[in-house]
């Protein structure tokens, strides 16, 4: 099995919950599950603060730190659960995990004056969402535009656009808009 090369995933700006997981063990994850010996997963239900933990616990509560809106990550459309190394190590510290020496060492380099990129994340992932509401409206936008060729052909996509902007779902927006939506491909 290949140790990790932290000085390359430390300088990566984003890790997912799994590679950071990953990492925490030893694991590479440039590495495919699949290549790692069966049962490398432990598991241990006599678990105690403070312990060894096993991949599969570490991941449950990260897991419920995230949803208990302790941990911060952001999701897009690559990555899901996704924070800045530091904030992951951060996270590990204040819940007692061992870490790597590669690992800890970085933290301790960190400025600790910074809130853990809280505000940042938080930019992204309000730029995520909205992208995703932006693409999703397009989406209703464009499968108006194809029920309304049907029911009148021949028409322009400025003539689509207006009657869009009179529905619903075009409330709020120029025709003009609507239109160059409807004029681009995907």
């Amino acid at each position: 099995m290949r140790k990790p090369d932290y000085t390359n995933w430390l300088s990566r700006d984003i890790w997912t919950l799994g590679e950071f997981v990953l990492l925490v063990f030893g694991f590479d994850p440039d590495v495919e599950e699949s290549n790692y010996p069966p049962g490398w997963i432990p598991d241990d239900p006599t678990w105690q603060p403070g312990e060894y933990i096993p991949v599969g616990k570490l991941n449950d509560l990260a897991q419920r730190s995230i949803t208990a809106g302790i941990l911060k990550t952001i999701d897009s459309s690559r990555f899901k659960r996704a924070a800045r190394p530091v904030t992951f190590i951060r996270w590990a510290i204040d819940r007692g995990v061992n870490l790597p020496e590669e690992m800890a060492s970085f933290e301790a380099t960190c400025d600790h004056n910074l809130p853990e990129d809280r505000k940042e994340l938080a930019k992204l992932s309000r730029q995520a969402e909205r992208k995703r509401e932006t693409a999703d409206r397009n989406k209703r936008w464009k499968a108006e535009h194809q029920k309304l060729r049907k029911q009148y052909p021949n028409k322009s996509k400025s003539w689509y656009a207006m009657k869009i902007s009179k529905l619903p779902i075009g409330a709020d927006k120029q025709p003009e808009t609507i239109r160059k939506v409807l004029g681009k491909r995907n």
